[in-house]
């Protein structure tokens, strides 16, 4: 499912704190059982969510960063820029 349009990104210090709290949770670098629902509940989030910053905490460029933006669409003629484009086209 995709992310609803005014979904706002998950702060860089909501990232470190979810990481953090699972390293503490994890034995020999595996979680047990339950520790992504009940990290899910804690900090209010989506398991999907959880398991995600879980699956990046090695990659400190994804914690810090957020997503990269979509350019916006190019900007929209007027009537009279039209009209103006149209008579400077060779017959």
């Amino acid at each position: 499912m995709p992310r609803r349009q005014n979904q706002h990104d998950l702060s860089p210090h909501v990232k470190v704190a979810i990481a953090l709290y699972l390293s503490q949770r994890s034995v020999g670098g595996y979680l047990p059982r339950g520790s992504i629902a009940l990290a899910a509940v804690g900090f209010g989030l989506q398991r999907h969510t959880i398991s995600k910053v879980w699956q990046q905490r090695h990659n400190s460029a994804a914690q810090m960063g957020s997503r990269q933006q979509r350019p916006s669409p190019p900007r929209r003629l007027t009537d009279d820029e039209e009209v103006e484009r149209f008579r400077d086209v060779p017959f």
